[in-house]
């Protein structure tokens, strides 16, 4: 358990270990981006002219998961932008979203770093 005394003398706070390890491992937002596959290189080099630190998790056809650094992403200019993107036509953008990282998220971020190599099928 973390224990954070900040901000309370007489109360203080206790987090759980999975808020724990998503505050301290979760410093990005998650993004999803479907578009047709033939445009996929395309998106991806779009979001990364928004938000510099981008790491592409994977690109499969034609739908992108990306995690953005928190501290280069403005809430706002990221749904402004993609607004943008959807309406002046240059890509058919079929479904996008962005979340904080949830703890799946961060345990295959955590083993990533640590150089474990994931398979799907051993």
């Amino acid at each position: 358990m973390f224990f954070d005394n900040k901000k309370s003398s007489t109360c203080p706070s206790f987090a759980s270990p999975v808020q724990e390890l998503t505050a301290r491992y979760g410093d990005y937002l998650s993004f999803s981006l479907s578009v047709l596959p033939k445009q996929a290189e395309a998106a991806s080099e779009a979001i990364e002219m928004l938000v510099h630190g981008v790491h592409l998790v994977h690109s499969l056809g034609g739908t992108l998961k990306m995690e953005l650094p928190s501290a280069s992403v403005d809430i706002g200019q990221l749904f402004e932008y993609m607004d943008k993107l959807k309406r002046g036509g240059e890509l058919q953008i079929r479904d996008w979203g962005v979340s904080h990282a949830n703890l799946e998220e961060v345990f295959i971020r955590i083993t990533r770093d640590a150089g474990v190599k994931l398979t799907a099928f051993t």
